[in-house]
């Protein structure tokens, strides 16, 4: 029972701990948390990027700590304790449940993350901001189906991947409105 107690408290504590956070962040010109996740999150980690959250993904202790102290806006996330034997606690936000619906709804109750996406602007995969291209430039890097199916393209500057509203991304769209998220 005492351990259910602490939990809630912890939670509540953070909640406002970090709400404070981000809206000090905000006034200074941040429009979104950085996120920094441990390798148990790898899953949660394409997620936030998906929804336009800059994602770091490190898997040592010490380079989470050196990321850290450079980026004093970022929040690191870990779904495991002893994680944060090697961090600063008013920095990191440990994760309760193991499924990523789950794992999104904690990080909306306490970083208000479906308030602050900007769907699809980052690459899934380098954490870099896509920018649009023009279907002409991109005629030889998609299958012909798509280029013929689709008009809006983007493009990763650093992996250039392609990228377009398929059926995946409605997908993704669809298991956000599960959650709760208005999304068009």
């Amino acid at each position: 029972m005492r351990a259910l107690i602490f939990r809630f408290y912890r939670a509540v504590y953070l909640v406002v701990y970090f709400s404070a956070r981000l809206q000090q962040l905000e006034n200074n010109g941040a429009k979104a948390p950085v996120f920094v996740v441990s390798a148990n999150l790898l899953g949660l980690a394409r997620w936030l990027r998906f929804l336009g959250f800059s994602t770091e993904i490190r898997t040592d202790p010490g380079k989470i700590t050196v990321f850290l102290r450079e980026h004093p806006e970022a929040i690191f996330l870990s779904a495991g304790k002893k994680q944060f034997e090697h961090v600063d606690t008013s920095q990191s936000y440990l994760l309760h449940s193991n499924f990523i619906e789950d794992q999104l709804q904690e990080l909306n109750s306490a970083f208000e993350i479906f308030r602050r996406m900007n769907l699809l602007s980052r690459c899934s995969l380098c954490n870099v901001p896509i920018e649009p291209v023009s279907k002409a430039d991109i005629k030889q890097q998609v299958p012909e189906r798509v280029w013929q199916s689709f008009d809006q393209f983007w493009r990763c500057s650093r992996c250039r991947r392609i990228y377009w509203e398929g059926g995946h991304i409605e997908r993704l769209k669809e298991k956000l409105r599960r959650l709760g998220v208005p999304v068009g």
